[in-house]
């Protein structure tokens, strides 16, 4: 008895996922304060081919947001600590003694 061969079936451009790239680009935008109009409007010039697919990709976008906001507090105020630290950092270096003394005053309130 001759073995049959699997036929494998290659992925199309419709069930491949979007490009991690597209979807933190989205999410950048979008935290940037940009409409989604706009962001899709952007992604549809700088994605084509994914243009029909951009409501799925900002399902992922919304599903990346919300798994962000889903940690502990310790792991959020070191990141806190963290960033309010860069920010007074950043304000002495460029000179902007204000944003750093007020960043010092919230990172000594954590």
């Amino acid at each position: 008895m001759a073995k049959r061969k699997r036929k494998t079936v290659k992925k199309t451009e419709q069930t491949a996922p979007p490009p991690r790239e597209l979807i933190d680009q989205l999410k950048t935008w979008l935290i940037e304060g940009q409409t989604v109009a706009n962001v899709t409007e952007a992604a549809a010039t700088i994605w084509p081919e994914k243009a029909n697919k951009l409501a799925d990709c900002l399902q992922l976008v919304a599903a990346d947001l919300a798994a962000d906001g889903n940690m502990d507090p310790d792991t959020l105020r070191g990141w806190t600590a963290n960033a309010y630290r860069e920010i007074y950092r950043r304000g002495l270096e460029t000179g902007d003694l204000a944003t750093a003394l007020k960043a010092a005053q919230l990172l000594a309130k954590i």
